[in-house]
């Protein structure tokens, strides 16, 4: 467990959602598809925003500030400054999991031993993001 650490939150978040796109690359497309998407479904909905609170509190404890309730999430992102961390964080995740699922990271050298590289790129990317994201107040 992570724990309160910012590196090593936003890395254990970044490797979770990770290993997840590539354990289960099919579901993972899947559950982008807002053409597909039921914003109707209660169960649904607070389920997204449960996750979508996970990675947005490995940004906010970036910034010193505390864990965001799931409830109060989108009321929260409605801070500008919040709101572009959150981006630059996520398109971080995001991009790194499709660029694996999608074979894109073979040229880095991910055909080799693929767990290392994961684990290697996420802790070295996820540092860096960090840092980027501490700074940027």
């Amino acid at each position: 467990m992570a724990g309160e650490d910012p590196d090593q939150r936003f890395i254990a978040v970044a490797r979770t959602y990770v290993l997840h796109a590539r354990e289960f690359p099919e579901h993972f497309r899947l559950m982008f598809r807002s053409d597909l998407l039921r914003r109707n479904n209660p169960a649904l909905m607070a389920a997204a925003a449960q996750t979508f609170s996970e990675m947005t509190n490995s940004i906010t404890v970036q910034r010193g500030e505390p864990d965001v309730a799931p409830e109060d999430l989108y009321e929260s992102i409605a801070n500008a400054e919040l709101a572009g961390d959150i981006f630059i964080g996520w398109s971080h995740i995001h991009g790194f999991a499709q660029l694996l699922i999608g074979g894109q990271l073979d040229v880095f050298g991910a055909a080799g031993d693929t767990d290392e590289f994961i684990e290697n790129a996420v802790v070295s990317s996820g540092k860096r993001i960090a840092s980027l994201l501490r700074g940027n107040r």
